[in-house]
């Protein structure tokens, strides 16, 4: 019986060539008609002399041009065709394994390929294929749960980058590109508290900072940050610059700390290198008490400021007091003021005559020669901040 005898025309069918060292006559076709599907069975041959291999495959030829090779055990181990009874127009090939699905290459509902490997349970393990026109490629593990996802981001833009990174409760590390262009990068946590999501707790990248200059100008400049947020994904601190100002044009780096309810309540300016936050203070543990701390409050005023005090004596009704080389160093000549404290009920007060950053004559009142111990306070603005301002644009 000849193969063009065997086949049936009116059935769209694929040739299959085989080469090898047979070493017994090539197999004889058998064939076995079904309705409207043709089988071909093939009898065992022999590969090799001294490894003698029997196979045993039928394969069928369908009406929708469908190739199903069956195993010596009569199950399926691989499929050529079209991806089902409905979708006739979209080609399939999977392998099988004990007649589970491994391995699939396809086109899905979209028109995108697929391609897909699968465990021993028949969960994907690596799907690689197409997503909203861009390409995408994802790991799951053992309970199905993604680990990895190359591809488009998120946001919808399909010419930008995005890598997930998964882990408990969906959390983890995020890596793409903002609609703007810019980098970032974003780690996750899952919520202590039902439901269980993925909240987001850092993030790096880079932002688009902008500002209102003079004239109505304005100015955008791309810059560095480092941001972490709270339990409720509110942000908790920022590294980076806010916005630009004519002050910092450049957008310098700034560390600013927020409350539950956003508020700034720490900011460190890496221009001017200014603190500001609500109170300054200072701790240390009670000496009587390891449980409690002492806590004080720097004192503030409407000025960057300096002082130098302490305890000078007055002879014959006259003192001159010479104030640190340090002081000198810091301290401007103007809006400087000195305080005066006698140490004795005789004194008929004293009077500043003459004050520099570098020496304080005083004298009694009233021509007084009085000898005794007084206490001196100087405050002057600090060299270079002469025009701190008060009152600023928040």
């Amino acid at each position: 019986m000849s193969l063009l005898n065997l086949m049936n025309w009116q059935t769209p069918c694929l040739f299959v060539v085989a080469i090898g060292a047979l070493t017994t006559s090539a197999p004889v076709l058998a064939q076995e008609t079904s309705g409207e599907d043709t089988t071909f069975a093939a009898t065992p041959a022999v590969l090799n002399d001294s490894n003698l291999v029997h196979l045993a495959r039928a394969v069928r030829f369908m009406e929708k041009g469908c190739l199903r090779l069956s195993g010596a055990d009569g199950r399926l181990v691989s499929h050529l065709g079209a991806e089902n009874e409905v979708s006739s127009t979209r080609g399939r090939l999977t392998l099988y394994e004990g007649a589970h699905p491994r391995v699939h290459l396809g086109i899905d509902a979209s028109g995108g390929g697929q391609f897909h490997l699968k465990d021993r349970s028949g969960a994907d393990k690596i799907e690689l294929g197409v997503e909203l026109d861009a390409g995408a490629l994802q790991l799951r593990g053992s309970n199905n749960t993604p680990l990895l996802r190359l591809g488009a981001s998120g946001s919808g833009v399909r010419n930008q980058g995005q890598i997930q990174v998964y882990g408990y409760r969906n959390n983890g590390i995020d890596l793409f590109v903002t609609p703007e262009g810019d980098g970032r990068i974003e780690l996750r946590g899952g919520s202590l508290e039902p439901p269980a999501k993925s909240q987001l707790r850092a993030a790096i990248g880079a932002a688009t900072v902008t500002g209102e200059f003079p004239a109505g100008q304005k100015r955008v400049s791309k810059s560095g940050y480092v941001a972490t947020y709270g339990s409720q994904e509110n942000m908790t601190a920022l590294l980076g610059p806010r916005m630009l100002s004519s002050a910092d044009p450049q957008g310098a780096g700034n560390l600013t700390l927020f409350n539950r309810e956003g508020e700034t309540t720490i900011q460190l300016n890496g221009q001017t290198g200014e603190i500001i936050g609500r109170t300054k203070s200072f701790a240390m543990v009670h000496p009587g008490n390891e449980n409690v701390r002492i806590v004080y409050a720097a004192l503030e005023g409407p000025e960057a400021a300096a002082y130098a005090r302490g305890t000078a004596i007055l002879e014959n009704g006259r003192a001159v007091i010479s104030l640190p080389e340090h002081f000198q160093l810091v301290a401007s000549a103007e809006n400087m003021t000195v305080h005066l404290t006698p140490r004795s009920t005789a004194s008929r007060g004293l009077a500043v005559v003459s004050s520099s950053p570098a020496q304080i004559v005083v004298e009694e009142l009233g021509g007084g020669r009085g000898s005794y111990k007084f206490d001196y306070w100087v405050c002057a603005t600090r060299k270079g901040y002469e025009n701190f301002q008060v009152i600023r644009d928040r």
